[in-house]
Formats: C-alpha cells, structure tokens, sequence
C-alpha cells in the first residue's frame, strides 16, 4: 500500500511501514462507514517491522474509491518523536454532531515490561479541500479507565500483577463504540474478568465454562486434569468482551457504569 509509505512516529523518518489493526469511521448507530465530506477514513495501526513501533495513523480516500493505491496518509495522529514506553492499539471512531471524529483507542504504557491497558479517547479536529485531509489538531485526549478494570466486573492492572504473571494475560482493548437512537453510547471491548466470575481453579469444574454434550464436557475435563500445564492456564482462563456506558459530552465522554460481560 503506497500510503503505508510515510514519517514513522517514533523515527520521524520516512519508512515502510507494516498496517496491521485498522478500522473505518463509522456512524455509530447503523455502523456504515461515513462519507466524510466527500471521504472515508480508515485509523490504523502503524510501525516499523520487527521493532516495538505500535501507533494509529489517518488514512483517506475519496468516498467509493476503491483502487487501494490512491489511500493516502494524514500521518501519526499523536505527532511525532513518541515513545515506544507509551503505544496506541485498536478501537474505533465515530462523527460528532460538530464534524469532528470522536476516536476511541486503547493506551498502553509499557514501562514495566507489560502491558498495561486502558481504553481512551480524543477528538481529532480535520482539515480538508477537494485534495487531502489533515489533522488540525488533537484535542480531549483523555484515558477513560485508569485502573484497566474496574476490579470487580473486569480484571484491573492491580489485581494482574498480584497474580501469575506467567500464565494470566490481562486485557483492557480494542473500544468499539456503539450508539443508541437516543444518543446514549456504550463501548464493548475486550477484557478479562473481574471478581465478580473470577478465574480461578474453581472454573475448571464449572459446566458453564464447556461446550458440547456431557460425554465431551467430562473429556475435556480429564484432559486438563492429566495436563499440568493446560490446567495452569484453564484455571488462569479469564477472556470477555465487557461493555460499559458513557456518560458526559461527545467530546468529554466518561465511563458512567459498567456491566457484566456480554460474553
């Protein structure tokens, strides 16, 4: 793609740059993809291959344009000069009432050799003409949950690392935002779970957690029990996708309540 083709965030320098997590500008009511004043707006995640070089960028075509080397790139959408330490995953993105693109991502900070997830969230402010698209600027860039999981519906950053780092895997990513016809919106995205259905080793003997008939549920069962290491990891087993609801402005969102995962 010519478009991946651009000044690298962290370099600043022209590189080819590898496209992996991307995902259109959607009106988040029906999830079609918005024709952006005669545009549509892809966000990706951008970097250099084999180095830790994660960060979201602004594609654009002409709305309905579908030869692939005509994308172009508005560039890194939080500047220039970033730090690896300080990275920007997936999510999604919606318009505002004003025209602006509300962008919901995930933060992660890196410095203790983790991951460290949260969802968060920033108004990008765009300039266009019957040529390009640019950023203006990038206002309202705010984390959402500081904590990564509330604790109780979903696994929080504390509570991770007070476990065994080794086999849990936390989660706090990937925001999509979903509207209702009256304007309220919720984010469903991927996290793990918190003390209300806990991991544990008590799952492992929770029919819930199986599928199929009661023959193949007992088999798999005895398969984890004679596997050590498939039993750490089952009882350390915690994946869901959680949802929350936003309260506040479209600009200045904030996680009003959460709920049980969906799944």
């Amino acid at each position: 793609m010519p478009a991946a083709k651009t000044l690298d965030a962290q370099s600043g320098k022209v590189e080819d740059l590898e496209i992996w997590d991307s995902w259109p500008v959607q009106d988040a009511q029906t999830g079609h993809i918005v024709n952006w004043n005669g545009y549509q707006l892809v966000i990706a995640m951008m970097g250099l291959p084999h180095e830790n070089d994660q960060h979201i960028y602004l594609l654009y075509n002409k709305y309905g344009d579908n030869n692939f080397g005509n994308w172009k790139n508005a560039g890194s959408i939080f500047g220039y000069g970033l730090s690896p330490l300080v990275q920007q995953w997936s999510g999604s993105a919606t318009v505002n009432k004003d025209g602006s693109i509300q962008l919901y991502y995930t933060h992660v900070d890196t410095s203790d050799q983790s991951n460290n997830q949260k969802l968060a969230t920033a108004t990008l402010n765009l300039l266009f003409d019957d040529q390009d698209v640019r950023i203006r600027s990038v206002t309202n860039n705010q984390v959402l949950t500081p904590q990564g999981g509330d604790g109780y519906f979903y696994q929080s950053y504390a509570q991770w690392t007070q476990g065994d780092r080794g086999f849990d895997n936390i989660a706090m990513r990937d925001p999509h935002i979903v509207e209702e016809a009256d304007g309220t919106r919720y984010l469903v995205f991927e996290a793990s779970t918190g003390q209300q259905n806990y991991q544990g080793e008590e799952q492992i003997y929770n029919w819930n957690n199986y599928g199929g008939d009661a023959s193949y549920m007992v088999k798999r069962l005895f398969n984890l029990l004679e596997n050590e290491g498939m039993y750490k990891k089952a009882a350390h087993s915690n994946a869901a996708i959680g949802i929350v609801r936003l309260g506040g402005s479209e600009k200045r969102p904030y996680v009003a309540q959460y709920y049980t995962p969906l799944v």
